[in-house]
């Protein structure tokens, strides 16, 4: 079943019974949240862009914060958003990034409830805003566009419920692992054969994106190093052997050589992963 935005409240709409989605990987759904302004029709994308007003921003101006009230969804028209948290001692912890054609936002403006999180440019931004208001007439106008902002929200549940399970099943290096996927897919470098991530990545704040310390991450970088899998220089990230990173992510487990018992036989490798 899917639903429909109408006068104000949300309707039930069939579809195929023998519809169904590809179950897709934490960073195969962050993808798709990318993509999701890239993928409207024409007419939807062109009700957006007509209803939106542009907005500068400089590098850590905020655009709201937690428990605010909705007002409305955003698109990044270029620039990086940043999503964060306060600790128990009141010091920062970023949760996420957003780049360039990602929209957020609706999540709140939907359910009408405060905003989850603090969100500011993280560099020089240029947002396209749709206020409140004006979203609630264009999911009333649209039934095509009201489906496509469930559809965002709905994705970003998926990613939501396959982190928790990612937190609760997976080790700390398959977490890094699908963590880099997802920064990749919203940072790559279009054509870079080294795999370049355009964004500053310190370890400390890529230990904060996984729930962890950045002596961790430290140690599971230089593994990774000495693998050829990554190279992690002044904060900057290439992902020289994607598709080992992303058997890492799901679930595979590699260990150095050096490392291994010479009581316990070699497991066998795969793509130069050593699979338990």
């Amino acid at each position: 079943m899917l639903l429909q935005f109408d006068h104000g409240c949300f309707r039930l709409l069939s579809i195929p019974e023998d519809f169904v989605e590809p179950f897709p990987s934490l960073h195969q759904q962050a993808q798709r949240i990318n993509r999701w302004f890239v993928d409207l029709s024409q007419e939807d994308a062109d009700l957006l862009l007509h209803s939106a007003r542009r907005r500068s921003l400089k590098a850590g101006e905020r655009i709201c914060s937690r428990g605010d009230a909705p007002d409305g969804v955003y698109g990044i028209e270029s620039g990086v958003v940043r999503l964060s948290g306060l600790s128990r001692d009141g010091r920062e912890t970023v949760l996420d990034f957003y780049g360039r054609n990602t929209w957020f936002g609706e999540v709140s403006s939907l359910s009408h409830l405060g905003r989850f999180h603090d969100i500011e440019a993280h560099a020089p931004t240029t947002l396209l805003h749709i206020g409140q208001k004006e979203l609630d007439a264009l999911l009333a106008r649209s039934h095509s566009l009201s489906r496509a902002f469930i559809m965002l929200a709905a994705l970003r549940l998926g990613i939501l419920l396959l982190a928790i399970e990612q937190y609760s099943v997976q080790p700390l290096e398959g977490r890094l692992a699908s963590r880099l996927l997802m920064l990749d897919s919203a940072f790559g470098v279009p054509g870079d054969a080294e795999g370049r991530i355009d964004l500053h990545l310190p370890q400390e704040t890529l230990a904060m994106l996984i729930g962890s310390t950045r002596q961790r991450v430290n140690q599971i970088l230089r593994n990774w190093e000495e693998l050829g899998l990554v190279r992690h220089h002044y904060g900057r990230l290439l992902l020289k052997k994607r598709q080992e990173i992303e058997r890492l992510a799901d679930g595979a487990f590699i260990e150095r050589p050096a490392q291994r018992s010479r009581s316990a036989p070699a497991m066998p490798l795969i793509g130069g992963l050593s699979l338990r």
